[in-house]
């Protein structure tokens, strides 16, 4: 994903576009997400640089994305980075990390419309 896909792109408080490429699974109600940085500085090359490869953070979706967001501030969490993302240009992301604590929290508002991926395996559900 990247521009234009990815849109008003924040990174420690800055505006600053980057790309990176991802893959999606499911198991149940558990959503898995490998994610590749490709461009500009990122969350995901700043663990690369700094520990490695391994877990990054953990998601929830939120119905209310400002509010939720609001909330975490509120209890001392400093974001990370953000953006808007998805077809309709209305899906959220904002990810978050507490002073002292490695955990990352991701809050996702899902696109009313997604991009149709580049790749589904497999092809076709059983």
């Amino acid at each position: 994903m990247r521009p234009p896909q990815l849109m008003d792109a924040v990174y420690r408080g800055t505006a600053v576009p980057f790309a990176f490429r991802h893959a999606l699974a499911m198991s149940g109600e558990v959503q898995f997400e490998l994610i590749e940085p490709i461009d500009g500085s990122s969350i995901f090359a700043d663990q690369l640089d700094e520990i490695g490869e391994g877990p990054n953070h953990i998601g929830a979706v939120v119905d209310d994305h400002q509010a939720a967001v609001a909330d975490l501030i509120e209890r001392g969490f400093v974001p990370l980075q953000s953006g808007r993302f998805g077809a309709s240009g209305d899906g959220l992301f904002a990810y978050f990390q507490r002073p002292g604590i490695s955990t990352i929290v991701e809050l996702i508002r899902p696109p009313s419309e997604r991009f149709a991926p580049d790749y589904t395996y497999p092809a076709e559900l059983p």
